[in-house]
């Protein structure tokens, strides 16, 4: 016997001394003796079926016929789908009692193959391991391999969501189509997300970003995800896979991004004032402050202070842009009541007499270094250490920003 099976049978042997219900120990050990379970499991394999696309993510008590697809070509046609994702395993549904048969069959033997596969094969291995003679070793078999036959008729059931689906070159003729989920692709999508999110490198990249420390691997994150439940509290009801994940799947945004003009919110009183707020923005001040904090001045800290005003000032003229890319003459809709440099600055084209002269100019800058500095105050002050601001850097905002509109003049102003 192989030390995977001696193992298997080991753990389960402890768990149920640990609870009897009554057993004596010699019943313990005659329960799991290898021949006694295996002849016991035979029995009870038609409790559960092997598939890949179990109905029951459709409808708890939906009762379909066992799909599994076997044998799906890989082809480079960009779809994620059964047969081009490698490795995808096998689901099981049935009786949740009896996963314990698949738990044996999926285990792999000293020559990397399952007890699955060898039983297919009838090999003289895994015959050797059941000692039994052959004609018990042919009911055994029979009766393990149950798990991978669905004897009944093909059927669907009204309780899982259908589609109908055009026939080919017929007119008013449709297949309706039964939705089955690929409950191996949602296992490996959700290992793979978790994984991405919250493996030790992902920890210690965002470790990394927090402090401004750099990070040789970095780390990919997910946005707008959607988790759905399958099975409510007893999620191996479902299936086996859908009970590793908890009952979850996660979804991906798959709807492609819809702009519109009309969902651009247009600043009605101040564009500095209606600046909306986001997490890059905050993000980027909380970077200025730990330069402000340091009470030494060096190239490196000038160069890393100048390096984040950048950033700081690159964030407040994509904003602008948003505007500036607008039908012109939005500025003049009754709605808004910007100021006139504002509106010479975010409307442009509406004001082609004025868009070279100087004062908007002027005034722009003013407006971007009183807004800098106060989304500094409001965010620092939260910290508990905030950095008076007096006249030096203040003098620093502006000579960064003046700078800064030197080399990016044509775009931006």
């Amino acid at each position: 016997m192989t030390n995977a099976i001696i193992q298997f049978l080991a753990e389960r042997k402890s768990a149920r001394e640990k609870k009897p219900e009554k057993r004596t120990q010699d019943e313990i050990d005659k329960e799991f003796d290898l021949r006694t379970w295996v002849s016991n499991a035979a029995k009870r394999a038609r409790q559960l079926t092997i598939v890949t696309h179990p109905g029951k993510f459709g409808h708890p008590d939906a009762n379909i016929t066992a799909i599994k697809s076997d044998s799906i070509a890989r082809s480079p046609d960009g779809y994620l789908r059964t047969g081009n994702v490698p490795n995808v395993p096998d689901d099981v549904f049935g009786n949740a009692a009896a996963l314990d048969i698949y738990a044996f069959l999926s285990l792999t033997l000293d020559d990397g193959r399952t007890v699955l596969s060898h039983l297919k094969a009838k090999s003289p291995e895994i015959q050797n391991i059941f000692n039994v003679k052959d004609e018990t070793f042919d009911e055994l078999c029979s009766g393990l391999l149950a798990i991978e036959m669905d004897d009944g008729p093909l059927r669907t059931d009204g309780k899982i969501k259908q589609v109908y689906f055009l026939v080919p070159g017929a007119t008013n003729r449709y297949h309706l189509l039964s939705i089955l989920t690929p409950s191996g692709l949602v296992y490996i999508h959700r290992e793979r997300i978790r994984a991405a999110k919250f493996s030790d490198e992902t920890k210690s990249a965002r470790e990394a970003r927090k402090s401004d420390s750099h990070s040789e691997t970095g780390y990919k994150d997910f946005l707008n995800l959607l988790t759905v439940s399958y099975g409510g509290s007893q999620p191996q009801n479902v299936s086996r896979l859908n009970s590793s994940n908890s009952g979850e799947a996660i979804m991906l945004p798959c709807l492609p991004p819809y702009l519109d003009e009309k969902y651009v919110r247009l600043p009605k009183k101040d564009f500095f004032v209606e600046l909306r707020w986001d997490d890059e923005i905050k993000s980027l001040i909380e970077s200025v402050h730990r330069i402000f904090v340091i009470d030494y001045n060096n190239v490196n800290i000038r160069d890393a202070r100048k390096y984040w005003f950048t950033k700081i000032f690159n964030w407040i003229f994509s904003s602008a842009m948003r505007y500036q890319s607008l039908e012109p003459g939005w500025s003049q809709r009754p709605e808004v009541q910007i100021p006139l440099a504002q509106r010479q600055w975010l409307d442009p084209d509406s004001h082609p007499e004025t868009v070279n002269s100087s004062p908007w100019r002027d005034e722009i800058v003013e407006a971007v270094i009183r807004w800098i500095l106060a989304a500094y105050r409001r965010i620092a002050s939260k910290l508990g250490d905030t950095v008076i601001l007096g006249e030096v850097e203040e003098s620093r905002f502006q000579s960064e920003l003046n700078h800064y509109l030197d080399e990016n003049k044509e775009s931006v102003l």
